[in-house]
């Protein structure tokens, strides 16, 4: 499809180019991802999908400190983005805008960043009863001594099925 539109002298659709780089992140084509990113970022502007998977890139390759510069206006966009400020790339994708906030949790997390709670808290803002998430945000927790928080998350875990609305 793409090799079509450039053969026409096209430009290729956007979305075209988000499903090409959720591809990569999901098939952990690293390297194709570094040889390409740059040079889409210009042709296609530099956005949250495209920055989301360099960052994934660079977190396998352990480049921490890369991985956070470039996953923080992804994670932003992802948690704190409403329906007209979050980038058409990933504003009706749920999926995508999960696996950026868990990307960004395990890359804070990893260089003990304080905002890998915030990651776990942007998620469960989103899907309130995600089992990873609250096992994770219960686990951290726990690790530094919130004993209450920690009890709570796993409380959710037990009952997130049988609790009401008004919880």
């Amino acid at each position: 499809v793409i090799d079509e539109h450039v053969a026409a002298g096209e430009r290729v659709p956007l979305r075209i180019v988000w499903a090409l780089y959720d591809l990569r992140v999901r098939g952990r084509q690293w390297d194709w991802i570094h040889e390409h990113v740059e040079a889409d970022k210009l042709a296609f502007g530099d956005d949250a999908m495209l920055r989301y998977a360099q960052a994934a890139a660079l977190h396998e390759q352990g480049r921490l400190a890369e991985a956070r510069d470039a996953i923080l206006e992804p994670f932003a966009a992802a948690t704190l983005g409403s329906k007209t400020s979050t980038p058409p790339s990933i504003r009706s994708d749920p999926e995508r805008r999960r696996a950026i906030t868990m990307l960004a949790y395990r890359i804070f997390e990893a260089l003990g960043d304080g905002r890998a709670l915030s990651a776990l808290d942007g998620l469960l803002l989103q899907i309130p009863d995600d089992v990873e998430a609250l096992r994770l945000r219960s686990d951290l927790a726990l690790s530094q001594g919130r004993l209450d928080a920690a009890n709570d998350d796993a409380f959710h875990l037990l009952t997130r099925h049988s609790r009401d609305a008004g919880d």
